[in-house]
């Protein structure tokens, strides 16, 4: 069973201890005191609730032949697929089963290229912005559509969305050759069949390691990262703490905050949750300036003039672009 907001009242109805059980009422001792006199309470074989949703907890681990694997995930099924150049991984979350096969052909490798699940052909689909064809996998006979080994490097850490409403991918910012991206590329899969490019160095600076997130229909929201307003290493390069808001339909930015920082330095992973009916838009944030890092889930509101950072989550160890498991 479970136990929360736990009271000892009088027959008259008085209140005299009140034991929330929440968070704030936990100690490392199992000991929780009552909000109204401090007095102790003691847990014994308790399983606070909290902890599933604070803590981290390691699902599996396996090793991949590959230093910069392809990664994607299907929410219907629950599948999570990993592709080296030789290999695919499917991890199952839901029955927790690990399958791999090996396929001819290859995804597009290097760290710009990027893999999905495309949830209409319910297969993957490997990008470049280099290449006008996507590669696609066929779960029938193992193998990608392009045979050969692409390797890019030219676009690192940008950011995707895929829009599976109306069958769009859409790209932004990245990294590559010294210098940070400001380019907005969309992809149509029913009719263009091609990268179209629209640069927005005018409206947000270019940069990378942001987090990118959908708001609404063909609204998308841009969270931090880091890169400079030239969009050229060299011209004093720096951490971002903004939000902007990204219209589709237009190609226009608007910018809704900028936060004052003066604490350690983190950048965005590129992936954002956005909660419209609390506000919120939630992201995972490490440092940047430093080796040996932590990643935590952060919470940022979205309309407000007081822009803060709320950590929500325990830590996961993590070198700067290689992850620590947990003992």
């Amino acid at each position: 069973m479970s136990i929360r907001n736990l009271s000892l009242q009088s027959l008259q109805g008085k209140t005299f201890y009140y034991w929330k059980l929440d968070r704030s009422s936990k100690t490392t001792n199992n000991f929780v005191y009552d909000s109204i006199s401090d007095l102790p309470a003691y847990v014994k074989n308790g399983k606070w609730e909290i902890d599933k949703h604070y803590h981290w907890q390691r699902v599996t681990s396996f090793e991949i032949d590959y230093k910069n694997p392809q990664l994607a995930f299907d929410e219907i099924k629950g599948n999570f697929f990993v592709a080296s150049d030789k290999k695919l991984y499917t991890y199952n979350v839901n029955n927790k089963t690990l399958d791999t096969l090996s396929f001819k052909g290859a995804p597009f490798l290097g760290v710009s290229s990027q893999m999905l699940f495309h949830p209409l052909k319910k297969t993957l689909l490997s990008y470049n912005i280099y290449h006008n064809k996507l590669n696609w996998f066929n779960p029938t006979t193992s193998s990608w559509s392009v045979n050969q080994k692409i390797t890019v490097d030219d676009n690192q850490h940008h950011n995707r969305f895929f829009d599976k409403d109306h069958d769009k991918l859409y790209l932004y910012g990245g990294y590559g050759r010294h210098q940070y991206s400001g380019a907005l590329y969309e992809y149509n899969l029913k009719d263009n069949f091609k990268w179209s490019q629209m640069n927005l160095d005018t409206l947000i600076s270019p940069r990378y390691l942001s987090a990118l997130g959908k708001y609404s229909d063909n609204k998308l929201l841009v969270l931090g990262g880091y890169g400079s307003h030239s969009g050229k290493q060299e011209d004093f390069p720096q951490n971002f703490y903004d939000l902007y808001l990204l219209n589709l339909n237009t190609g226009t930015c608007k910018k809704l905050w900028e936060m004052n920082h003066t604490d350690e330095h983190f950048v965005m992973g590129n992936s954002a949750i956005v909660d419209t009916l609390t506000n919120s838009i939630y992201a995972l944030t490490y440092r940047n300036d430093c080796y040996n890092t932590a990643i935590y889930l952060s919470q940022f509101l979205i309309k407000t003039n007081r822009p803060i950072r709320q950590i929500v989550s325990d830590s996961i160890l993590q070198y700067f672009g290689k992850f620590l498991p947990k003992n």
